[in-house]
């Protein structure tokens, strides 16, 4: 029993801040994202998802076969496609690979097109 009521004694809450602590909710709206939209929501988002719809079709595979070559389940695909997961620039690298596409020359098409997107939304 002593040695239960010593780790009690040891114990002790976190201090209060002794100045006021601010409480932050989940729609704050942060400054470095402030009036900007998910890149998912854009036409830029829509022209890189079907550059790898089209890469994946070129190469002959179905979105399970894609899966299996980057070892991920076959909804890792689908969603990177359908616009409800973002891709990363190493999962990238892995899914050109898996097209047997130079991931370099890939993101070079990808960019030039988003530049074209640019263009056509200053003119309107």
């Amino acid at each position: 029993m002593d040695s239960f009521n010593n780790a009690q004694k040891c114990v002790q809450p976190f201090p209060r801040p002794s100045y006021p602590a601010l409480l932050l909710r989940a729609t704050t709206v942060r400054p470095h994202t402030a009036g900007m939209e998910k890149s998912v929501f854009t036409p830029h988002y829509d022209a890189f998802r079907a550059k790898l719809v089209g890469m994946r079709k070129a190469a002959g595979l179905t979105q399970r076969q894609l899966a299996q070559r980057v070892k991920r389940p076959r909804s890792f695909v689908s969603r990177i496609e359908q616009g409800e997961r973002r891709l990363d620039v190493i999962e990238f690298y892995w899914i050109c690979r898996a097209c047997r596409v130079p991931p370099e020359k890939t993101a070079a098409e990808v960019m030039r097109e988003c530049a074209k997107l640019d263009i056509t939304s200053r003119r309107s």
